[in-house]
């Protein structure tokens, strides 16, 4: 097939066919070149690197560019449609004269914008156009739509670089650098060698270098502000040409998009915050020319909003938000403002705010363990602070005006304790958990025109965040039939800090709000009740401490937070439990005609109520005496009273029958004694309760008898009891066996013995 089959295949192909020149020299993808592939059937797709002599993309036509592939152009290039990269970056080499009138995007599904220390050629997503010596015209229809950066230049190795190498240098103005024009942080080193006029001692004045050339002229709205593309961390535009030519920006228009604020912490996966992304950088610079101004905006990037963190019953903080958009302007030629340039700068990113809610309370437990505490930290507002530069031949400042300078606001603080775990029978509850929580401050907003004669607007510190901290409750205390109740645990202190406003300086300055305060302590827990013991206090109040810090000072000061401190209630008393007390009058257990000697064995009673007006129901007794004990049970009278020496007397509670139903759990036993001879320190009246499987559940002894013949409508008693729930509540101990032992030695007599709580 000769040349000519070659131009019919390709014009019959190619939207822009009727126009091109080709050989296999200028074409890569003509089939039949070396190392080169044919182009799709539908010829619409760019997807691999093509060198052509004319390029034109007509009005109403799309170009899609696949794959990462370069356009190169040896002659002139003219897009009036659109040019777009489908999940692949734009690039376009022009060596002839460049018309744009359309739109050019790259966009890509899977990226969150640039990776700042990759090379830019390395990158999937991007806009990257490399121009000769010929005239270069973006019109006012050109759009441009990247979720990627934007490169305008002659200069292709810019594409080695990294978007991290661009974005710093935009408020990295060096002693040798030509005429510049920026917005700097106020700390940056150049302007320690800046006169009183804001200009270097090294005065830059302009250099035009070699022959002249044709111009550069921007125009235009970029993007779409109604479609604006999202950025990742630190994405950069740059312009940025070396010959003498004039770098013409009339009627141009920049809405930067805005940053993604940092992500938000994700528990289920946990994953922590991140900080919010910094805003685009827009880094204009004509190493061998001007650069001209006139009817420009510069409407500055936000700077992302930091991450909001979470938590239960832990510790949270915000995450910083992200530095606002912001530019420069470098002319070895000098920058003439021969027209209005206004500047917006953009908000500087809020901090994020960090919420700590109430999870489980503490453990159960004797005592019931302290509820965690929880701590909370909203992140500061990021600072948004200028000092304009106007360094060199640098003309027209009259025409510029600043915007609103505004800094991002405080984060908030929101902590909830968590409260004690109750205590187990007898047991005190555990006190709330302490809440803390401090919001982030507002951002500090400056800016310093340095006697410059430009126009500014506000400039607005940002808002401190609110505050809020709730102290745990108190955990109950447990109740304790025959001791004294555990006391209810006390209410953890609420401490909250709202985050101060943000100061402002120059132009109009309006000082930050400063973040309300509020302090809530927990509540104290319940006391337990109890029977034969001391009820248990309720537990005491938590406090709350709401505290503020200043608002923001500036030509109008910023409003005071309001402190809030609320104490919580006090825990409730416990109240008496109802004890239930049944009698056995143990004389009547005996069946002998007059007073003697009692054979051990086992034997059925009746018990009586209280105060033995009704026989309620039986139960079995035994008499033990042990071999080679000299054991002694006796049968009086006047009382009827039973005596024991050196032996055991058993209930035994399995055999417990009541007329009117089931019966409860036996908690311990009131002993009437009448006298006990021998008992002492060395050889007390002992008293134990067992389970069912003759495991000791505890033990009382008994130094002292009180002497109660002559005396028995009054009589004093022992009391003997046994918690039926120990320290852990999954291992009930239910006595189901109480002896009484007179140990060696000791004889005891007894009256009456009361089943407490049956």
């Amino acid at each position: 097939m000769g040349t000519n089959d070659h131009d019919r295949t390709l014009r019959s192909r190619l939207p822009w066919g009727s126009s091109l020149a080709v050989s296999c020299m200028t074409l890569l993808f003509v089939c039949g070149c070396p190392g080169t592939m044919d182009p799709p059937p539908d010829g619409d797709n760019i997807d691999g690197d093509t060198t052509v002599e004319e390029f034109n993309v007509a009005a109403g036509e799309t170009m899609m560019v696949e794959n990462d592939a370069v356009v190169t152009v040896n002659g002139d290039a003219t897009i009036d449609g659109t040019l777009e990269g489908a999940d692949s970056r734009v690039t376009l080499r022009v060596n002839g004269k460049l018309t744009i009138n359309g739109a050019i995007m790259s966009q890509h599904a899977n990226t969150n914008g640039v990776e700042g220390d990759k090379p830019f050629d390395e990158h999937d997503v991007g806009i990257h156009i490399i121009v000769g010596d010929d005239e270069v015209t973006i019109s006012d229809t050109a759009k441009f739509h990247t979720t990627g950066s934007l490169i305008i230049t002659d200069d292709e190795t810019v594409l080695d670089s990294t978007p991290d190498d661009f974005f710093d240098e935009v408020e990295e103005v060096a002693e040798d650098d030509p005429p510049t024009f920026a917005p700097l942080p106020p700390d940056a080193a150049i302007f320690g060698d800046m006169d009183t006029n804001g200009n270097a001692n090294t005065n830059g004045q302009p250099k035009v270098v070699g022959p002249a050339m044709m111009p550069v002229t921007i125009s235009g709205e970029w993007p779409d502000p109604d479609d604006p593309p999202p950025a990742g961390d630190r994405p950069v535009w740059i312009f940025r040409f070396n010959g003498n030519r004039p770098l013409n920006l009339d009627g141009w228009t920049v809405n930067g998009p805005g940053a993604p604020d940092g992500a938000d912490a994700d528990p289920d996966t946990n994953r922590g915050p991140k900080r919010g992304k910094n805003g685009m950088r827009l880094n204009i610079w004509n190493n061998g020319g001007p650069i001209n101004v006139a009817n420009v905006v510069f409407n500055l990037t936000d700077g992302g909003d930091g991450g909001d963190d979470m938590d239960t019953c832990a510790s949270a903080t915000g995450k910083p938000g992200g530095k606002s958009g912001n530019f420069r302007m470098t002319a070895s030629g000098g920058i003439n403002m021969t027209g209005p340039l206004t500047i917006n700068p953009g908000i500087a990113g809020s901090g994020g705010s960090a919420t700590v809610t109430k999870g489980a309370a503490g453990a159960a437990g004797c005592a019931g363990d302290m509820g965690a505490s929880s701590t909370a930290t909203g992140a500061k507002g990021a600072d948004n602070k200028k000092r304009l530069l106007a360094r060199g031949n640098v003309t027209g400042l009259a025409n510029v005006t600043i915007g609103p300078l505004i800094a991002g606001d405080g984060g908030s603080a929101t902590a909830e304790a968590c409260d004690g775990g109750d205590g187990f029978a007898c047991c005190s509850g555990g006190g709330g958990g302490t809440a803390t929580s401090k919001a982030g401050d507002g951002g500090e907003a400056s800016l310093n025109v340095s006697g410059l004669p430009v126009t500014t607007g506000e400039v607005i510190g940002g808002d401190g965040g609110t505050a809020d901290a709730t102290g745990g409750s108190g955990g109950n205390g447990g109740n304790c039939k025959f001791g004294d109740a555990g006391d209810g645990g006390p209410g953890g202190e609420g401490n909250a800090t709202g985050g101060k406003g943000g100061n402002a300086s120059g132009g109009d300055s309006i000082g930050g709000d400063a973040g309300d305060g509020i302090g809530t302590g927990g509540n104290g827990g319940t006391g337990g009740d109890s029977g034969l013991g001391n009820p248990g206090a309720g537990g005491a109040m938590g406090t709350g401490t709401g505290d503020v810090m200043p608002a923001g000072t500036g030509d109008t000061n910023g409003t005071d937070g309001e402190p809030e401190s609320n104490d919580g209630m006090m825990g409730t008393d416990g109240t008496d439990l109802a004890i239930i007390v049944f009698c056995i009058p143990v004389g009547n257990f005996i069946a002998l005609p007059e007073p003697g000697p009692i054979e051990p064995g086992v034997q059925m009673g009746p018990i009586f109520n209280e105060d033995e007006t009704e026989e309620v129901g039986s139960v079995e007794y035994e008499l033990v005496g042990e071999e080679g004990r000299e054991t002694n049970f006796q049968f009086g009278v006047e009382p009827e009273h039973i005596g024991i020496g050196d032996g055991i007397l058993r209930i035994e509670l399995a055999q417990l029958a009541l007329e009117g139903g089931m019966p409860g759990i036996v908690g311990g036993l009131r002993i009437v004694p009448l006298q006990g001879f021998g008992i002492d320190q060395t050889n007390p009246l002992m008293v134990r309760a067992f389970d069912a499987k003759g495991g000791l559940i505890g033990e009382q002894s008994f130094a002292e008898i009180p002497l109660n013949f002559g005396n028995i409508e009054n009589a004093q008693s022992l009391e003997a009891t046994f918690e039926t729930v120990q320290d852990d509540p999954t291992q009930e101990a239910v006595p189901a066996v109480f002896e009484i032992e007179a140990p060696f030695a000791t004889f005891v007599t007894i009256y009456r013995i009361y089943l407490i709580d049956p």
